[in-house]
């Protein structure tokens, strides 16, 4: 067997990488030998036992499990489960969960988070996904939310109504729902929230220090949006 570390957050990554472990073992064991006749074979044509070898040498590796364990610990996902770190605001977990499955799997890692601790929500959804089924699988009676529109979307696509967010939300029991016009906007506001409580609260970190997480989730295209933002972010940018 192989015991390591996960580079990868959450309970989910476990069967993720069971998987991944299965198959590269059978990998290793389809290539492990090449292919010879056995004795009890008839013989081969000449082309086909080229074919065969030729075949076996282009898949052959020397793939170990210490190999698959420094994968398994090395692995990085961008925008999945993701510490983020935003002059100003401070911790930020991004996570691209546009449905109520995902949704599920990035609330038990946030309640994974000691001791627990409000969360402050920016959400942004792309139409035609289950608004009501993913806000209901995030939220909890005293997180916060913003609603946000996506701005890095194929042609074809439309963002979710933020308005539509705010209002499932609320209906959800947060303790706030608001519309920001943009990702940006809604970032500054929890900038601001930490300026006018002088450092006073503690920034949310995966270690579980008191104060609230911040996660932007519910779309992969927003995380897109998040990601543009960062190499410019100062916290103090033009709303």
């Amino acid at each position: 067997g192989i015991e390591c570390a996960l580079g990868l957050r959450g309970e989910f990554q476990l069967v993720n990488a069971g998987l991944a472990v299965t198959t590269l073992q059978t990998l290793q064991r389809r290539w492990s030998n090449a292919p010879v006749k056995t004795s009890s074979e008839p013989p081969r044509p000449a082309s086909e036992q080229r074919g065969l070898e030729e075949e076996h040498a282009e898949f052959t590796w020397e793939l170990s499990n210490a190999h698959i364990a420094e994968g398994l610990q090395r692995a990085v996902w961008p925008g999945r489960l993701e510490w983020v770190h935003l002059e100003g605001v401070g911790r930020v977990l991004l996570d691209g969960a546009h449905n109520p499955e995902a949704a599920a799997a990035l609330r038990a890692y946030v309640d994974s988070l000691l001791p627990p601790q409000p969360v402050s929500w920016v959400i942004g959804m792309v139409e035609g996904k289950d608004v009501e089924g993913l806000v209901r699988a995030l939220l909890r009676r005293n997180d916060s939310l913003t609603a946000v529109p996506v701005l890095t979307l194929p042609r074809r696509y439309a963002h979710a109504s933020p308005q539509r967010i705010a209002d499932a939300a609320r209906a959800a029991g947060a303790s706030t729902s608001t519309v920001a016009p943009s990702l940006t906007s809604a970032l500054l506001a929890w900038a601001d929230g930490e300026r006018g409580k002088d450092g006073a609260r503690a920034q949310a970190n995966e270690g579980g220090k008191e104060g609230r997480v911040q996660v932007v989730c519910g779309s992969l295209h927003l995380v897109a949006d998040f990601k543009k933002l960062q190499p410019t972010w100062n916290g103090q940018a033009d709303r």
